[in-house]
């Protein structure tokens, strides 16, 4: 099978133009089936096409000169301003990460989430139990024993990522306390590069009570995996932190609960609202 050539920008641009139809550019392919899932529930008699940036040819040299790193968001940045120039009805939507850019590059075109990623709605009592008790058949301890210990985690995680935006990968086993108190004694400096390690303690930790404005996408699944990767494995059929991120994503859409936070509110206002000047 010949794989179909990438649109350019200004293809894109001009099939919503000539089209009139609403077209939402994600980050990846995951995204995409999150968000068609979730609009053919929420708009039934509405159509948006959802589209994977990867399938934009948008030229890496302009993502340089508007000084932003190669990769998936910032390419949705920058697909946003070009849409944002030529009146059309596409809406980009980008994760928020660490917060970087988001003001900088704010435009009528583009939606960042309220929190680092889509998978931050998750850690709410209703999702987490959901995944704890029915995906994951309980046997993972209830979440009121494992939360203090995946906050303090994901805090101590998110602190070194506002520093570090290209942060590689954790060792997220290493970085779990062998004296028995799990992800409560996780030492983010035993999980960095060694260059890295005697930098963490000196980095500003938030506090915010709020566990979703910390809880830096694949952090949520890759903890819980290093923490309970016996359960998950043994007990759940759940081999990779890749499926366990899958189930919190089923989840969301199962319990809605993030349907009422402004990032999903203003996709539904920008299907409902015709864009002012688009043709």
């Amino acid at each position: 099978m010949v794989k179909a050539p990438r649109q350019r920008p200004s293809e894109l641009i001009r099939e919503a133009q000539l089209t009139r139809s609403k077209v939402m550019v994600v980050e990846g392919h995951d995204d995409k089936r999150f968000f068609e899932e979730w609009l053919q529930t929420v708009l039934p008699t509405g159509r948006v096409t959802i589209v994977p940036v990867d399938f934009v040819d948008v030229d890496p040299q302009e993502v340089i000169r508007r000084g932003l790193n190669e990769g998936c968001r910032s390419s949705v940045i920058v697909l946003a301003h070009l849409a944002q120039a030529h009146v059309a009805e596409i809406l980009c939507v980008a994760d928020r990460d660490t917060g970087a850019h988001c003001d900088e590059f704010a435009v009528a075109s583009l939606r960042f989430t309220d929190f680092p990623a889509l998978e931050s709605y998750c850690l709410d009592q209703v999702t987490l139990n959901t995944v704890r008790n029915v995906a994951l058949r309980e046997k993972i301890p209830p979440v009121a024993d494992f939360m203090p210990g995946l906050e303090f985690a994901l805090r101590e995680l998110f602190a070194v990522r506002c520093m570090h935006p290209n942060l590689p990968k954790p060792n997220y086993a290493k970085g779990i306390s062998k004296q028995g108190t799990g992800l409560m004694g996780f030492d983010v400096a035993a999980a960095m590069e060694p260059g890295m390690s005697a930098l963490c303690a000196s980095y500003e930790r938030t506090t915010s009570t709020d566990s979703r404005s910390y809880a830096y996408g694949h952090d949520i699944s890759e903890l819980l995996f290093a923490q309970y990767k016996n359960q998950l494995k043994n007990g759940c059929g759940i081999a990779r932190p890749e499926a366990l991120e899958a189930v919190f994503r089923i989840a969301m859409l199962a319990t809605k609960s993030f349907e009422e936070e402004p990032f999903f509110k203003s996709i539904i206002e920008w299907y409902k609202t015709p864009r002012e000047g688009a043709r």
